[in-house]
């Protein structure tokens, strides 16, 4: 399953952000068992139209789509902005204590 966040703006504004797991688990500090092991689980969810599906869900549930790849930075209409590497440095913060 692609890996996905939801995204809360104040406002009430949802938004669903697809996060790589290559991406998502460094950030965090997680690390790979095996070399290149996020990246091929990366590329294998993009094959199998995984991001296509959260994509689609995101649309169906009425949350704003946004994919980490193309779009680093989280624009609200009410003018908050969300840096998708800023969430990543806090979650990595939080999960080291």
């Amino acid at each position: 399953m692609a890996s996905t966040i939801v995204y809360g703006c104040e406002c009430g504004e949802l938004f669903k952000v697809f996060i790589p797991k290559a991406r998502l688990c460094e950030g965090m500090g997680i690390k790979e068992q095996y070399p290149g092991e996020w990246a091929k689980i990366d590329k294998e969810e993009q094959e199998d139209g995984e991001i296509e599906l959260a994509k689609n869900i995101s649309d169906f549930s009425g949350m704003n789509f946004v994919d980490s790849r193309e779009q680093e930075e989280i624009a609200c209409r009410c003018g908050a902005k969300l840096v998708v590497g800023d969430f990543l440095d806090t979650m990595k913060q939080q999960r080291e204590g």
